[in-house]
């Protein structure tokens, strides 16, 4: 992995906890273990790193996606391999699904990505909507930090 790279993926862990509006590029100093003008340096401004972070995120979830549902045939336990693995992608992701409502940038960015979720679907003859909103709630699964969101709520059978 190059130097680029391990900085991109403090920048997901960072974007992850707090946001693209709550991280400081000083928070992703922090994370890498260099200094700020560093992080300045390499990515040139905060939204340029989350540029990077989102795009790192998406080509990451959207690869093992179809890596996960070839070997496994199944898409929840995908859905599941996928949360367990790449929590902090998927909160890049989802932070940018809350943000698109006010950034046209940002919706742009989702719709072209839950684009290539369900093209990964379609691919291998599963309902694209369903496995788009498997992987929408296990978004929200992980942001909770819960396993299901029974373990949260109690579900009308």
């Amino acid at each position: 992995m190059s130097y680029r790279e391990d900085l991109i993926l403090a920048a997901v862990r960072a974007f992850a906890r707090r946001g693209p509006e709550g991280t400081t590029v000083n928070d992703i100093a922090v994370e890498a273990g260099v200094s700020q003008p560093r992080i300045s340096q390499v990515f040139g401004s905060k939204e340029h790193a989350w540029k990077a972070a989102f795009t790192w995120a998406s080509t990451v979830v959207v690869q093992e996606l179809t890596d996960l549902l070839e070997l496994r045939g199944e898409p929840v336990l995908a859905w599941v391999e996928v949360k367990d693995r790449r929590s902090d992608e998927l909160m890049v992701l989802l932070h940018c699904l809350s943000a698109a409502r006010h950034f046209p940038d940002m919706r742009q960015n989702m719709r072209e990505v839950l684009g290539a979720m369900a093209d990964v679907a379609k691919n291998r003859g599963f309902p694209a909507d369903s496995f788009v909103r498997d992987g929408l709630l296990a978004s929200v699964e992980v942001s909770l930090g819960v396993r299901s969101l029974t373990d949260v709520v109690s579900l009308p059978a």
